[in-house]
C-alpha cells in the first residue's frame, strides 16, 4: 500500500484493505449460521479451516502494484536495530497520545474474541432452542459487528484523508465510548434478542 498511496489518499487505501478484512466477519458469520445447523461442530470447523487454507491461493495471482504518480506515502526507515527503535517510539511523547486508543483496541479485541459470544449464549433462553440453533443465532448476531467494522473502516479512512490522523484518534475514542455504552445497555437488559444484539 505504501507504494501505491500518497499522503492525500493513504486513509482510503487503508480503509479498503481493512474493509476486506472486516468483510470476513460478515461472510463467515452468514455461512457459519447456515452450515452449523446442517453439520456437527467438528465438521463445521474442518470446513472453516479448509476455506481459510483455500483463501491463501487468492494471493498467488496478485499483480505487482503500480507506483503512485505523485509523492508516495513514506514511512521513516529506522536506523539500527528495529526492535530498539520500536521501543523508543513506544516510549516517546508523540506515541503516548495513541496509547489509550491502542489499549482500548486491545480490550475490545479481547472482549470480542473471548466474551461476546459467551455473553450472547448466557443471555439466551436455552429451553426454547437447540444448541445448533443457539450457535446459529449467535453467528447471525455477530453480523452487526461485521457490518459495523466494514462501515467504520470506510468512514474512518475517509475521515483520515479529510481531517487528519490526530482528529480521527478522537473520533475513534468517541466510537469506543459508544461501544461501551451499547454493551452496558445490553447487559442491563440481559435477555438475548437477535434484533437488539445486532
Amino acid at each position: 500500500m505504501s507504494q501505491c498511496a500518497n499522503n492525500q489518499n493513504v486513509g482510503l487505501f487503508n480503509s479498503v484493505f481493512w474493509t476486506f478484512v472486516a468483510a470476513t466477519l460478515v461472510v463467515g458469520n452468514i455461512c457459519g449460521a447456515f452450515v452449523i445447523n446442517k453439520v456437527n461442530a467438528s465438521t463445521f470447523f474442518l470446513i472453516a479451516t479448509s476455506v481459510c487454507l483455500a483463501s491463501v491461493f487468492v494471493y498467488i495471482p496478485l499483480a505487482t502494484p503500480k507506483k503512485a504518480d505523485t509523492d508516495t506515502y513514506k514511512c521513516a526507515e529506522p536506523e539500527g536495530n528495529q526492535v530498539s527503535e520500536t521501543w523508543k517510539l513506544a516510549k516517546s511523547t508523540r506515541m503516548m497520545v495513541f496509547m489509550p486508543l491502542l489499549a482500548q483496541s486491545g480490550v475490545i479485541m479481547a472482549f470480542r474474541s473471548a466474551l461476546l459470544m459467551q455473553l450472547f449464549a448466557f443471555t439466551m433462553d436455552k429451553t426454547a432452542m437447540t444448541p445448533s440453533t443457539q450457535n446459529s443465532q449467535i453467528l447471525l448476531a455477530c453480523l452487526g459487528l461485521g457490518f459495523g467494522q466494514v462501515a467504520g473502516t470506510l468512514i474512518n479512512g475517509q475521515l483520515r484523508d479529510k481531517i487528519g490522523t490526530r482528529q480521527v484518534v478522537y473520533v475513534n475514542m468517541l466510537q469506543h465510548v459508544c461501544a461501551y455504552v451499547l454493551i452496558l445497555r445490553y447487559l442491563s437488559v440481559a435477555s438475548f434478542s437477535l434484533t437488539f444484539a445486532l
